[in-house]
């Protein structure tokens, strides 16, 4: 099972957009789990690795070039 650090690590890399470190705390957690004889959860985190990505809408401020114009 996931370790509390690692679980810390998941979240603050997704809150950061860092999807790099995400999957590689995820690989990890996935050898954790195979290791461990949880084969079926191990493959289950590695296929949700793989699956295709979801596209990210991030909410950005907009700053007015001229504000004369506005």
């Amino acid at each position: 099972m996931a370790n509390a650090d690692q679980i810390i690590t998941l979240i603050k890399s997704h809150m950061a957009g860092d999807d790099d470190r995400f999957k590689m705390t995820a690989l990890q957690i996935a050898a954790l789990e195979s290791k461990a004889g949880h084969v079926v959860l191990a493959r289950s985190i590695n296929e949700a690795i793989k699956s295709k990505p979801i596209m990210r809408l991030q909410a950005r401020r907009l700053t007015p070039i001229n504000s004369d114009l506005a």
